[in-house]
C-alpha cells in the first residue's frame, strides 16, 4: 500500500484514498451539503479559513482543474450545460478579438494625404500593405 494512499484513524488503522473520500462524502451528506455547495462554499466564502483552498483550486499544475472541466464537458448531462453556460462568453470573447483585429487592420490601412498618391492607388493591394502574423497586422516599411 502507498504510505501517502493512507491515513490512520488515531488507532493505527489505515484507509484507503476511496475510503477517506467515502468518509468525506459521508460527513458530507449527514451535514446535508451537497458536494457542489461545499465547493461552491469554499469559492464564494470570504473567510479567511478558505483563502488557502480558494487559491489552490484556481491554481492548475496539476492539471486538475482541466481535468475536472475535460469530464463534465465529456459527459453526456455535463456538455449541454456547459456548452450553455460558454455561448454568450465565447461570442464576447471572439467579438472582442475580430472588434481588435479590424481596430488594427484600421491603423495598418490608415492613408494620409502624403501617401495617397496616384502611384499607390494603382499599385495597392492587400498583400503589399499588410503582413498577417499569427493574428498581429503590421504597416509594412
Amino acid at each position: 500500500m502507498d504510505p501517502n494512499d493512507g491515513n490512520t484513524d488515531g488507532t493505527g488503522s489505515r484507509y484507503t484514498r476511496d475510503e477517506r473520500l467515502r468518509m468525506a462524502l459521508k460527513t458530507l451528506r449527514d451535514g446535508r451539503i451537497s458536494l457542489l455547495d461545499f465547493i461552491l462554499h469554499v469559492l464564494r466564502s470570504s473567510n479567511d479559513e478558505f483563502k488557502t483552498y480558494r487559491a489552490r483550486f484556481f491554481t492548475n499544475p496539476s492539471g486538475k482543474l482541466t481535468e475536472l472541466l475535460d469530464h463534465i464537458f465529456e459527459d453526456k448531462h455535463g456538455r449541454p450545460i456547459v456548452l450553455s453556460w460558454m455561448e454568450p462568453r465565447a461570442i464576447t470573447l471572439v467579438l472582442g478579438k475580430v472588434s481588435k483585429e479590424m481596430d488594427d487592420m484600421k491603423t495598418a490601412l490608415a492613408w494620409t494625404i502624403n501617401t495617397t498618391t496616384p502611384e499607390n492607388l494603382l499599385t495597392w493591394t492587400i498583400d503589399t500593405c499588410c503582413i498577417c502574423d499569427i493574428g498581429t497586422i503590421r504597416r509594412e516599411s
